[in-house]
């Protein structure tokens, strides 16, 4: 009995930590990537960036990156 108790703490823990960890590092993302999300679906409802649909979080948050450094300068992005 203590064998299966054992595992099941273990297991939970291991549940606790990942949650935390996601948390740590998705809700940030989200956080810093939402304006550039709000950005984007704007501009295409204006039928422009049609090229942009379908990309992976870190495409999107490199490509907010370089939305905000342009916002920041005013200097037109290379990309």
């Amino acid at each position: 009995m203590g064998f299966f108790l054992g595992i099941l703490n273990m297991l939970a823990f291991i549940i606790i930590l990942g949650v935390g960890l996601a948390t740590i590092v998705f809700v940030p993302a989200l956080i810093y990537a939402a304006p550039y999300f709000i950005w984007l679906g704007n501009e295409q409802n204006h039928g422009r960036l049609k090229e942009r649909d379908k990309h992976g979080v870190l495409q999107d948050l490199k490509y907010a990156t370089k939305l905000y450094a342009y916002w920041l300068t005013g200097k037109k992005p290379t990309d």
